[in-house]
């Protein structure tokens, strides 16, 4: 599993977008191409606040995971390397 240490690995956005997408299947135990509903509840992460330990899957499939893959490809573009 990563870490917020662990770097970005070398790798084409395409690979970027399939590793999130696995990591947060991983996480919340879902599979978001398969799973119709708009959220599920997990009780690993209800400490309290907002969420309850409701992942608002529309939200992840949406905003979250398409925001997250930009800014991997982002620093992808600005990484140093061969040539560069």
């Amino acid at each position: 599993m990563a870490h917020a240490d662990t770097a970005v690995p070398k790798m084409a956005a395409d690979a970027v977008a399939r590793l999130l997408r696995a990591t947060f299947e991983e996480l919340v135990e879902v599979d978001l191409s398969a799973e119709p509903a708009p959220h599920v509840y997990r009780e690993r992460y209800a400490h309290g606040g907002m969420s309850g330990g409701t992942v608002h899957l529309d939200t992840w499939r949406r905003t979250l995971l398409p925001l997250l893959v930009e800014r991997a490809e982002r620093l992808l573009e600005t990484r140093p390397g061969p040539g560069r």
